[in-house]
């Protein structure tokens, strides 16, 4: 478990983040790594499964049932994912929301799924 980052995108020194996070960061294992798309090919070969939020997503994320080696990729706000990135993706997922929005900012749509997520492996260990 943990959060794959590109090295020049994360803002080590930033307190602001630090503060924000409220003290969750340090609970987090963060790898920082120089390309996303070869380290997504790299855990694709070693048994993982990728699954990229996007809006245009055929199945909701929902009706995944999150169990084993997964990948969750997500992309911007209003841009989604790197149009190379996504050919990363076994599969693209959805989060439904209400049609007058565009979309969702990262953290989110980060914070919908880890939610859902946790919940749903809390039930099936409980």
């Amino acid at each position: 478990d943990g959060i794959i980052i590109k090295e020049r995108s994360f803002p080590r020194e930033s307190k602001l983040m630090y503060k924000a996070d409220s003290g969750a960061i340090e609970y987090i294992n963060i790898f920082e790594v120089s390309n996303i798309n070869s380290t997504l090919k790299n855990l694709k070969d070693k048994n993982f499964w990728v699954y990229g939020f996007d809006g245009s997503g055929k199945k909701k994320f929902t009706e995944v049932e999150w169990k084993g080696n997964k990948i969750l990729l997500f992309g911007s706000e209003g841009y989604g994912l790197h149009q190379h990135t996504s050919k990363y993706t076994d599969f693209l997922v959805r989060i439904d929301i209400n049609r007058n929005i565009e979309s969702l900012n990262i953290s989110n749509s980060a914070a919908i799924a880890f939610h859902y997520i946790n919940l749903t492996k809390k039930n099936i260990i409980d």
